[in-house]
């Protein structure tokens, strides 16, 4: 995982003295619901590690993040690439972006697990990869975007076209469709 690098790039710029050419209008992005690193607060304002740490080098660099409302991930993408958005923070660092993206070094890692249900985790203690879940036809809910893993990428079209596989757009709407049986495992960062 790893941060569009707008805002590193920014501060590169402030560094070097120009900052007015960073900064001459307010870094656009749109709000998203993957806690703990960005989610709307009580207020409906970015809140999460990853916005504290883009509002941290903002001030430094005297740039102003601006939030626009949710848009599904794909949309978001396609955003960025029309130049409608300035940055996507957790974005996967895919060879296919780096035609219309910059991306940072990592600034935290993610350790990606299944996540099942309480009383239902005996049934799957033996899952060692997503072969499994085709094999014993186990239904999968997996976020819309990113990137979690060669296993995950090896799989997910055969799991979708077996019917076992679900997206979503963020982690409550997974977990919603968790509790209501959509799919047995949920793959998300641990």
């Amino acid at each position: 995982w790893q941060l569009l690098c707008w805002a590193l790039s920014a501060l590169g710029l402030w560094l070097a003295g120009d900052a007015r050419a960073a900064c001459s209008a307010p870094i656009r992005m749109a709000m998203q619901s993957w806690a703990p690193y960005i989610y709307p607060n009580d207020k409906g304002q970015a809140a999460g590690g990853d916005v504290e740490i883009m509002q941290a080098i903002f001030r430094e660099a005297g740039c102003t993040l601006s939030v626009i409302p949710q848009v599904p991930g794909k949309r978001n993408m396609a955003m960025l690439q029309a130049g409608e958005l300035d940055m996507i923070p957790g974005a996967s660092d895919l060879p296919e972006r780096h035609a219309f993206a910059w991306f940072s070094a990592a600034y935290r890692s993610e350790t990606n697990s299944l996540f099942c249900l309480a009383p239902k985790g005996q049934k799957y203690q033996d899952i060692a990869g997503f072969a499994a879940l085709l094999e014993r036809k186990i239904s999968l809910l997996s976020p819309a975007q990113g990137w979690y893993g060669d296993d995950h990428a090896a799989y997910i079209d055969r799991l979708k076209l077996a019917k076992l596989n679900s997206s979503f757009e963020g982690i409550p709407q997974g977990l919603v469709m968790l509790s209501r049986g959509r799919g047995e495992l949920l793959v998300a960062d641990r």
